[in-house]
């Protein structure tokens, strides 16, 4: 074969595989993270209880604050970086976190985005009755968060920072210690 029908033979075949590697590329933005979806079932979220979320529960104070202010995305990070904020996700029905918002509280949720575990944090303010009574129903008395109490059961940790009950729950604790940067930052953040 002569020189230069190797040398165009072979200016064919890296023009043959440009083009198929060129096929290879992903289209559309790949600087976009993947969009956490929301699941309509009413399941509840481990460790939460099955009470109803029809209405404000009495002695409920309205309070609002972001969700990357409620706990940072550093802190979610440090945790675990495949956590991200799932914007809109709904509250299992009959969990902490929807009692939180049915008493014009808040709840975040982040989702892992390999396995896709939820993290919820929800934050709900009472009269000091019924934080006595939230008291009462906590679970088992923990020391991990810096919180004026906490209490860890199961899954779910639960703290009282003045009129404040702060819950995060989440598969991905499994025990106080997992919990204690999303309660801790909460804790800070409702002062």
């Amino acid at each position: 074969m002569s020189r230069s029908l190797r040398t165009a033979a072979l200016a064919a075949s890296a023009g043959a595989a440009i083009l198929a590697l060129a096929a290879c590329t992903p289209t559309g933005d790949s600087t976009t993270s993947p969009k956490p979806t929301t699941s309509s079932s009413s399941s509840s979220a481990p460790g939460d209880s099955g009470s109803p979320t029809a209405a404000a529960s009495p002695g409920s104070i309205p309070f609002s604050i972001d969700c990357d202010k409620l706990v940072s995305p550093q802190i979610v990070y440090d945790f675990n970086p495949n956590f991200v904020l799932a914007n809109g996700a709904e509250p299992p029905a009959g969990s902490n976190a929807a009692r939180a918002v049915a008493d014009e509280g808040v709840a975040c949720a982040w989702q892992n985005t390999t396995s896709n575990l939820m993290i919820y944090v929800s934050v709900a303010r009472y009269a000091p009755a019924q934080i006595d009574a939230l008291k009462q129903k906590s679970g088992t008395p923990s020391t991990a968060f810096s919180a004026d109490s906490g209490y860890y059961d199961g899954t779910t940790a639960t703290a009282l920072q003045g009129d404040a009950w702060i819950v995060a729950t989440s598969d991905a604790f499994s025990e106080p210690t997992d919990a204690k940067p999303f309660i801790d930052a909460a804790a800070a953040a409702v002062g």
